[in-house]
């Protein structure tokens, strides 16, 4: 259970690395010249891996996968920030091979991450199914099981009571 608890924590804060770092990459959206569209693919494909690995969590991924496409998320965020030091450095075929690292990543970690909501999604509809499934069930065998054991308690009672027989009762006078 503590390991468990570990997993969820080391899940929300990178997570929550993940959003900052987002965050950041789309409030720093300076305009260059010579500016790389392959940059502005990588930030693109960050979010949106980025979103649909958040939606996952939301609907109950399980939270050890989650974790691991999590890092995987902050390799590619790591390496596109890495490609905008190397733009800005004037270094522009070191940059797009960067960005173009962080554009596969992404993909990956959206394509897993879209794997694994679908899959969690999956999984929860059965379980819905099963729960509606057995209510009436469980239902049904409670009932059956009260109705037998208020019969087997009642009818000691009820022999005793079957047993007694009429009397009469003499008049003295």
């Amino acid at each position: 259970m503590a390991r468990l608890t570990v997993v969820v924590a080391v899940s929300v804060v990178l997570l929550s690395v993940c959003v900052a770092g987002a965050g950041s990459l789309s409030l720093s959206s300076v305009v260059r010249e010579g500016h790389d569209p392959r940059m502005d693919e990588a930030e693109e494909k960050l979010r949106l891996a980025f979103t649909t690995l958040n939606a996952a969590d939301e609907i109950g991924a399980s939270g050890t996968q989650v974790s691991v496409l999590t890092e995987k998320l902050n390799t590619a965020l790591n390496l596109l920030r890495e490609a905008e030091a190397l733009e800005a450095d004037g270094n522009s075929s070191a940059a797009v091979e960067h960005a173009s690292q962080s554009v596969a990543i992404s993909d990956g970690v959206l394509k897993e991450a879209e794997d694994l909501r679908e899959a969690t999604s999956e999984a929860s509809f059965w379980r819905r199914v099963i729960v509606f499934a057995l209510a009436p069930v469980v239902g049904l065998i409670a009932a059956v099981v009260f109705y037998y054991a208020y019969r087997a308690r009642r009818r000691p009672g009820m022999e005793r009571v079957l047993r007694m027989g009429i009397r009469r009762k003499e008049r003295n006078g």
